[in-house]
């Protein structure tokens, strides 16, 4: 019975909610992480959807009808020191506590910066 009620109430908001504007908020990460969400915000702005994508990254492109906002980020120069040593080696002695700190430190500031410039435009 309780399922029944969940699926009815679930067919009831699916036909009465509204969600026309869809935000994809990744100030850091890497860039692959990025391009994998460019194709299901490209299929959500053919659906109708107002779509923002809030990156580190001014070389993705994020497709026709995506508002990409681009931010001031390091956290991908510090990902892609930590993922540089090759597989051969030793990884734990390749990356250092001071480079798994400064990534968290990056991904702090980049994500305060974020909400600056957004507090900023409003």
């Amino acid at each position: 019975m309780a399922r029944k009620l969940t699926i009815s109430v679930l067919v009831i908001l699916t036909k009465i909610v509204n969600a026309g504007n869809v935000l994809f908020y990744i100030p850091y990460g890497p860039l692959s992480s990025c391009i994998t969400m460019v194709p299901i915000a490209n299929e959500l702005v053919t659906k109708g959807h107002s779509v923002t994508m809030v990156t580190g990254f001014d070389n993705l492109s994020a497709g026709h009808g995506v508002a990409h906002i681009v931010i001031n980020s390091t956290f991908e120069k510090y990902h892609q020191k930590m993922c540089r040593p090759s597989w051969g080696e030793d990884r734990a002695k390749s990356v250092s506590p001071v480079d798994i700190a400064n990534l968290c430190f990056s991904a702090i500031d980049t994500n305060r910066n974020a909400m600056a410039n957004l507090r900023g435009t409003s």
